[in-house]
């Protein structure tokens, strides 16, 4: 986290010099230590954020992968002309924490095609455009991606 504060100072400012990234780093670390007096952040916690960032970059990948697949489907489905099949379903994921119910059912709402219309730690109600969109939404792969990041918090 320090080292991506003293970045955004590099960067907002504009310009490198030895004085600019000096006053940046006392900066990050100010802004750190208040972390650390009131937001309850740690340098445990710090290495267990920095440790997560691989699972975090690969969640996004894929992600970003089945946004796109999503769009593909969504445009054959409005091509198609046939009349609706929009269903509504309701998801139970089994996330051990709610951080990681609303990041599925955010991730549900950015697909196209899907959208999440309630969400509780045991339940997402979700409206698909289509039946074959809401028969694939049980054994979706990014319930597992998030599921992996459990225990890391």
């Amino acid at each position: 986290m320090i080292l991506l504060m003293w970045l955004v100072f590099i960067v907002l400012n504009g310009r490198w010099t030895l004085e600019i990234a000096l006053i940046g780093l006392a900066v990050a670390l100010l802004v750190f230590a208040f972390m650390c007096a009131f937001l309850d952040w740690s340098l445990a916690r710090e290495g267990r954020a920095v440790a997560r960032l691989p699972k975090l970059v690969a969640l996004a990948a894929a992600l970003v992968w089945e946004i796109f697949k999503a769009n593909i489907a969504t445009l054959k489905r409005v091509w198609s002309r046939r009349p609706p099949e929009s269903r509504i379903v309701t998801l139970k994921p089994g996330m051990k924490t709610r951080g990681q119910v609303q990041l599925l059912a955010n991730a549900i709402t950015l697909t196209p095609g899907t959208i999440s219309l309630e969400c509780d730690e045991q339940h997402i109600a979700v409206h698909c455009l289509d039946r074959e969109m809401a028969e694939g939404l049980e054994d979706w792969p990014m319930q597992a991606r998030i599921r992996g990041l459990e225990g890391e918090e």
